[in-house]
């Protein structure tokens, strides 16, 4: 037998005395940083006090916005949300448990205990990183969608004056939408007649059912050809994953920098039309904020 025969065997078998100690003693291991699996991939350290449950990284996602996380015909909570989940999981050497909760829960079940991410594409604001620990992954800004052909011939802003427009609240949309209707009154011009759901798929079918004339989110429309993109994005931000542990958070920014430096990060987001964060990864503070 070979010495890395050998090595990977002594491997196995450490692994294997592992899980039947904490069988034995009632808890999950927790893999320590650098430790190989038998699968030959490094991990890097999570307390399982940090955990919810022991053993999973546990996920909440608001699955209502398609490419960013939707929920497929089979029930399953996809897109570019729940595959960095997995990566994420996977570089801690977790199993993943994702959630779907309206974005508002979001924060408060990270007080709580009930989950420990949100990767629902957070937005920073000073406010936000006082209550919550936010790790920057993405620059995006908002879209306008309109259905096919766009009857409105939409280009800017200015061009919206007076329309009636879908958008999900509370957040960073809304708040976006409101900010733009502002800017339209400023200049002597019509405001929006916003029109609030509680998520973009709502939002979305008042658009196709002619309830609305434009909506503004950060997704990407489906390819059904029902919508179609107006204009250049708008309100360029920083998209982050929300955590309330500081050890976890620091172990998230490890397995982040890893994504980044071996490419697949960038791969992942290229493959969904979204731009990566370039600057420092880490844990911002209203101090430190991203800058790209």
């Amino acid at each position: 037998m070979s010495r890395n025969s050998i090595r990977r065997a002594a491997l196995t078998l450490s692994s294997v005395a592992l899980l039947l100690a904490a069988a034995a003693f009632g808890t999950s291991p927790t893999l320590a940083a650098g430790t190989e699996t038998a699968a030959g991939k490094k991990c890097v350290e999570v307390p399982a006090s940090s955990l919810v449950k022991p053993g999973t990284l546990t996920v909440v996602t608001n699955a209502a916005s398609y490419p960013s996380s939707y929920v497929d015909q089979d029930g399953k909570i996809v897109g570019v949300r729940a595959e960095m989940a997995k990566m994420i999981a996977d570089g801690l050497c977790l199993d993943l448990e994702m959630i779907n909760s309206p974005f508002d829960t979001h924060i408060p079940g990270l007080q709580s205990k009930r989950w420990d991410i949100s990767a629902s594409g957070m937005v920073y604001t000073p406010a936000r990183v006082e209550v919550v620990k936010m790790i920057p992954v993405e620059v995006q800004g908002v879209v306008v969608w309109v259905t096919a052909g766009n009857p409105h011939n939409i280009k800017t802003v200015d061009d919206m004056a007076g329309l009636r427009v879908a958008t999900e609240g509370p957040g960073y949309e809304f708040d976006t939408t409101n900010k733009l209707s502002d800017g339209l009154v400023a200049a002597g011009k019509k405001p929006f007649e916003v029109l609030v759901f509680d998520d973009n798929t709502k939002a979305a079918q008042a658009l196709a059912a002619g309830q609305a004339d434009a909506l503004i989110t950060t997704g990407l429309p489906p390819s059904d050809g029902r919508f179609e993109l107006a204009g250049e994005p708008l309100n360029q931000t920083f998209k982050c994953l929300g955590l309330n542990d500081e050890a976890l958070a620091e172990a998230v920014v490890e397995v982040v920098k890893n994504l980044r430096q071996d490419g697949s990060l960038k791969a992942l987001l290229d493959k969904y039309g979204f731009t990566m964060y370039q600057g420092v990864t880490k844990v911002i503070t209203a101090d430190s904020p991203p800058k790209n």
